[in-house]
């Protein structure tokens, strides 16, 4: 039987000391150990060679998403005190372990010689609440010396960009609060997600309040050969209930007015070569699938983006944005929300909804990489 997901998980950081490995589960050239230990349980997972990992929380269990290597087991029940079982997914490459505590909080690193993957679980205490578990703060996987195959089906290198800076405010809301701000916020909230849940290398086009072309945007993201580029931005409109977040990929042609005029005001400030120039960037892209893969990649984010914003969704869109043009990777811009919107704005204000936020854009870049692995 599968083992069932009991509880609600939650987590957080603690770095606690190394005891004896008690159990050893061996298969073709992955490993996984489980050990009990006074205050927490470890789980180890080790390999001849390293790999690229992706860590996902849910409700009542942890997933892990891992690159390359198989296991001998489909399922698992250990019936410890935290630890209830694990089971594998050889196609989707997906490693479950559930628990029997309602309350869990991890924290993980990296070993070398052998390469291994160490995940410490406790319990949580009553003190400790989800808002402070957010602040986790996790060892990044080391990144291996990957094969053209794997650079090919598994991002290694995630470029955010924060939108506008220095004397470019963007939108400013009724209560002030500037877009380049707001969006650099969420940005970095994301990149700390991000590594603090998985292998992947994240950059950041700005980290303060600098100027940035939308040229040198790109030339960032191709200099640092990204995987996936997203663009974060928030929205404004004349129309004052405006509101939702809406995603979109690259397109000559706008999917709508509203689309077309918000590329024309995102361009500002840049020169658009004509038509001819554009449509070229885009057969160039289509040839190479990075318009498929923006595509998903932004219907990925929007759907994670509606189910834990619970905000009116606007939907996928495309426009000629500038700072997706020659991009070398899936690209794609994210309106996190209406700044001119006095409700919106005040959520978008807040700590909290940023981190959600940010939390959605993840699990959408997971939900991407996971469909991208399917071709």
């Amino acid at each position: 039987m599968s083992p069932s997901p009991m509880g609600k998980f939650k987590f957080s950081c603690i770095i606690l000391p190394f005891f004896f490995i008690s159990s050893i589960l061996f298969s073709q050239n992955l490993q996984l150990k489980i050990s009990e230990n006074p205050g927490f349980e470890r789980l180890v997972i080790q390999s001849d060679a390293p790999f690229v990992y992706v860590m996902m929380p849910e409700r009542d269990y942890l997933s892990i998403s891992i690159s390359k290597g198989d296991f001998d087991f489909k399922e698992k029940i250990f019936g410890k005190e935290i630890i209830k079982g694990v089971s594998w997914d050889k196609n989707s490459r997906e490693l479950k372990i559930y628990f029997n505590k309602k309350d869990v909080k991890f924290v993980s690193f990296t070993l070398t010689d052998p390469f291994r993957l160490v995940i410490d679980f406790s319990e949580k205490s009553g003190k400790e609440t989800q808002e402070e578990s957010s602040n986790v703060v996790i060892e990044s996987g080391k990144y291996p010396k990957e094969t053209k195959t794997l650079q090919r089906r598994s991002p290694q290198i995630i470029v955010i960009d924060p939108g506008h800076g220095g004397e470019e405010d963007g939108a400013i809301g009724p209560k002030g609060l500037k877009e380049k701000n707001l969006v650099l916020s969420i940005s970095k909230k994301l990149k700390n997600i991000i590594e603090q849940r998985s292998g992947l290398k994240v950059f950041l086009t700005r980290d303060g309040d600098q100027a940035k072309s939308l040229d040198e945007r790109v030339s960032i993201a191709n200099n640092l050969k990204a995987d996936i580029f997203i663009s974060i931005h928030a929205n404004a409109s004349v129309r004052k209930n405006a509101k939702g977040a809406e995603t979109y990929f690259l397109s000559l042609n706008a999917t709508d007015e509203d689309a077309r005029r918000l590329s024309q005001i995102e361009n500002l400030g840049s020169e658009i070569e004509e038509n001819s120039d554009l449509k070229l960037i885009l057969w160039d892209m289509a040839q190479s699938a990075f318009l498929k893969q923006s595509s998903i990649l932004a219907e990925s984010v929007q759907m994670e983006l509606n189910s834990l914003l619970k905000t009116t969704d606007r939907g996928v869109k495309q426009a000629p944005f500038k700072v997706l043009m020659g991009v070398t990777a899936p690209a794609i811009l994210v309106e996190v929300g209406f700044l001119t919107n006095p409700e919106e704005e005040g959520m978008l204000s807040s700590d909290s909804f940023q981190e959600k936020i940010a939390e959605a854009i993840y699990r959408g870049i997971l939900r991407f990489i996971r469909e991208r692995e399917k071709y």
